[in-house]
């Protein structure tokens, strides 16, 4: 049951490292950053997380999943990466109870900055918030005005 209280918050981190960084420390970076997220939206007064989770895009050197449902400190990982890393495109999303969206963007955004600046990368963060657009007007076949026809 989503409650008022629910917030749903996705994030685009795209990081551009002046040279190429090991997987075992983009796997290690990712799973810290899972797990302060999650102690960061904790300590902040989270009632209850859904979902912590991020998702790696690194092209033809291959993909990780790192998530975690609690603050424990436990996130999980699947995935792979080959090779040394060039590019990280990044989703996070954060899908909990008790904060409002300006709290967890509060804990997420600093944190992605922080924890993704390899030695001399470029990070760059897009909130993936969609903004409401006005609904598109709606048109009846057959319910067309008949004045101009007069």
């Amino acid at each position: 049951m989503i409650t008022s209280d629910f917030v749903a918050y996705a994030l685009r981190v795209s990081v551009a490292p002046p040279s190429p960084v090991a997987p075992g420390l983009v796997r290690d970076r990712l799973v810290e950053l899972m797990n302060a997220i999650a102690t960061g939206c904790d300590k902040a007064g989270a009632t209850l997380i859904g979902h912590i989770k991020c998702v790696l895009d690194a092209g033809d050197k291959g993909f990780l999943a790192v998530s975690t449902t609690d603050a424990s400190g436990h996130a999980t990982v699947r995935g792979e990466l080959k090779g040394g890393v060039d590019e990280l495109n990044i989703i996070i999303n954060v899908l909990l109870y008790g904060l409002t969206r300006i709290k967890v963007q509060g804990v997420v955004a600093p944190l992605a900055r922080e924890l993704m600046a390899f030695d001399g990368a470029t990070v760059n963060l897009e909130d993936l918030d969609e903004k409401p657009e006005a609904p598109a007007p709606i048109r009846i076949v057959g319910l067309e005005d008949d004045r101009d026809h007069c």
